[in-house]
């Protein structure tokens, strides 16, 4: 058999309904005559490519699969199978492949491009010609944005959503009352659309919106002209590093069947495997890390930086590590988080403590303080050993001799009395690390995080300082950042912190009033982020330090259990299982005073001081501090 006739041998097609029959007929005919193999059932995992004519199809698929690993437990993401994405293709791609006699790229093919406009919404201005929209629509959505009707803008709150307003280029009429919004010509869309890429807007923008210009989709150049291939991490994960690698400009090849002469700048691995050493046109090999790391730092990484960066020599863990516990003291941020993943690579059990049961304690060096950990691990005899051992061994993939790594505890413990002997210990401040959490538009989110995490700074669920937020509202949010004294900040901050290239000061920026009267509709008082802020800072602690609460809600008619919960806690307070003389506050439901059922009855048998819900929400509504008797159920 020719070539020729060999064209689509190792692929197996799916056509979609909705082709005209005759085309249909001609596509199953071509496909058949070169080698290629035909399913029927849409679900079949046989099948490596989709062919359709349905854009609105294929972006709705897109959106449905789009997942956001970060809400993933570490236990799914591990366990999770990977399977590839099967690429959505228009039937040129098998008639010009025949016309051409060679398998053509596909990713010229697809029907949509999604991840360049993702959480992008566009519009056009009634200077548009009617003929022209649906090309625009068409290259929006092929891009993965969202387009609203020039005709819906009208309506307020579908043009607070928009982000992109296309235009003329001699239009000078059209304005935005929102400087985020960008006004930009035609010509700008279509160099997105040939380039698959988001291009830098400043040479494109239209009108009056170059005078007050502030991009916060600043141009995703880190990966320019770069392709990437992701394998062998799970679903979920795979599509969000594909995410983050074509927002910064790259471009992902996602699809079960490689072409022999594709070209892949950097082939993303967990693990090596029989499949990527058998890829001939990969240039580099890494792994998720150095994506991660890349983005953080704005700048390509030396691959040789981290062991990190390196690809594990198997997805079976190292023989002699299933059974042991390991934990870690002296490191921090990013250095802290590499180790910890890498100490689970090899099977071992990471533990956020230290227990008489572990086997190890790793730490940087010999001269690391005296932390908690190292002096329990000194009384208890646990090994402490240099980081440098988990390294070696996921180098050689073997649990090697401890020995050489192992630090003498009772040699360290001589080494620091003479070393103070001689001169005082001076403790170096540490620069502390700022830890946010987003509560905007889910638009704005992804564009907020790429700022944070290009300053150094983290997207976190727990342990957060900073709240960004473009309302107050007494939300979970909220109410554990007012307790725990974060900063709670408007988004000016993030636009702000853009544009000087680094983090601005957070009082400019931060929610507070002028005066007794700025409330927001709901009655909660603006300057209540501020009020508790200066008092965690005042006192070091929060306004709930030394209180230990009993919650005992029956009947939810307001917040559940697990909201008090958290505020109690970032306040400083603890929330006890049980009922006893310890016990200095309980909350309970207004009607507690008619229950006869056994906590209800150990509460007042104890004179436990009882308060309903609105007693902790009112402390972070009212710019008084609630008194306690106002709200005492018995």
């Amino acid at each position: 058999m020719s070539n020729e006739r060999m064209l689509f041998t190792k692929l197996c097609f799916y056509i979609m309904p909705g082709l005209p029959k005759e085309e249909c007929k001609k596509l199953e005919k071509e496909i058949l005559t070169h080698g290629g193999a035909l399913e029927t059932d849409p679900k079949s995992e046989n099948i490596t490519h989709v062919i359709s004519v349905d854009l609105n199809f294929a972006y709705k698929r897109f959106m449905e699969n789009l997942h956001d690993p970060t809400t993933a437990s570490q236990t799914e993401i591990l366990e999770a199978p990977n399977r590839p994405s099967v690429p959505l293709v228009s039937p040129q791609f098998i008639f010009q492949s025949i016309e051409k006699q060679q398998l053509l790229n596909d990713n010229n093919y697809l029907l949509c491009y999604p991840y360049v406009f993702h959480g992008l919404i566009f519009s056009c201005s009634k200077k548009v010609e009617s003929n022209l929209i649906p090309k625009i629509i068409f290259m929006v959505r092929y891009l993965g944005g969202k387009f609203i009707e020039p005709s819906e803008l009208e309506d307020t709150e579908s043009f607070d959503d928009v982000t992109h307003i296309i235009t003329e280029s001699d239009d000078f009429e059209t304005i935005s009352t929102r400087d985020e919004v960008l006004i930009l010509s035609i010509e700008w869309l279509k160099l997105c659309f040939l380039n698959k890429s988001y291009i830098k807007e400043d040479e494109y923008l239209v009108g009056k919106s170059k005078e007050t210009y502030h991009s916060i989709y600043k141009p995703k150049t880190l990966f320019s002209n770069l392709t990437f291939l992701v394998i062998n991490y799970p679903s979920d994960f795979t599509k969000y590093v594909q995410l983050m690698i074509c927002l910064s400009g790259g471009k992902v090849i996602n699809k079960k069947v490689i072409n022999e002469d594709e070209k892949i700048n950097y082939l993303i691995t967990r693990y090596a495997t029989e499949t990527t050493k058998s890829l001939k046109t990969v240039d580099f090999t890494t792994t998720a890390q150095w994506i991660d790391d890349c983005m953080r730092a704005c700048k390509l990484i030396p691959l040789s930086e981290k062991i990190i960066y390196k690809p594990l020599r198997s997805n079976i863990n190292i023989p002699g590590f299933e059974n042991l516990r390991i934990a870690v003291t002296g490191l921090n941020g990013i250095e802290r988080s590499d180790i910890i993943y890498l100490i689970k690579q090899t099977g071992a059990l990471y533990t956020g403590f230290l227990t008489r049961e572990n086997n190890y304690l790793v730490c940087k060096g010999d001269e690391v303080e005296d932390t908690k950990k190292l002096i329990k691990a000194r009384e208890w005899g646990v090994n402490l050993v240099r980081i440098e051992y988990i390294y070696d061994c996921i180098s050689h993939w073997k649990k090697l001799n401890d020995e050489p790594y192992i630090i003498d505890l009772n040699e360290k413990k001589k080494r620091k009395v003479n070393d103070d002997s001689i001169k005082s210990k001076v403790k170096k401040k540490k620069k502390i690390t700022k830890k946010f959490q987003i509560s905007v538009a889910d638009k704005d989110t992804l564009n907020y995080t790429e700022i944070i995490l290009k300053f150094g700074g983290r997207v976190v669920e727990e342990g957060f300082t900073h709240l960004i937020t473009n309302e107050l509202k007494r939300t979970k949010k909220y109410l554990a950042a007012c307790a725990s004294g974060a900063w709670i900040l408007k988004p000016s901050f993030i636009f702000e912190s853009d544009k000087n290239d680094g983090f601005v000061d957070e009082e400019e920026h931060e929610w507070t009033a002028e005066n007794d009267d700025d409330k927001t509709d709901k009655g909660l008082w603006l300057g209540i982020p501020r009020k508790w802020r200066l008092y965690h800072e005042e006192r070091g602690h929060g306004p709930f330090y030394g209180w230990k609460v009993f919650i005992h809600l029956i009947k939810l008619d307001g917040p559940p259990p697990e909201i008090f919960s958290a505020v109690i806690t970032a306040g400083g307070g603890v929330v006890s299982d049980v009922i006893d003389k310890s016990v200095t506050l309980a909350l309970v439901d207004n009607s507690a005073t008619k229950k006869t059922d056994t906590k209800t009855k150990r509460l007042k048998q104890l004179e436990i001081p009882t308060v309903n819900g609105a007693f902790f929400l009112d402390y972070f509504t009212l710019k008084e501090t609630p008194n306690l008797e106002d709200y005492k159920v018995f």
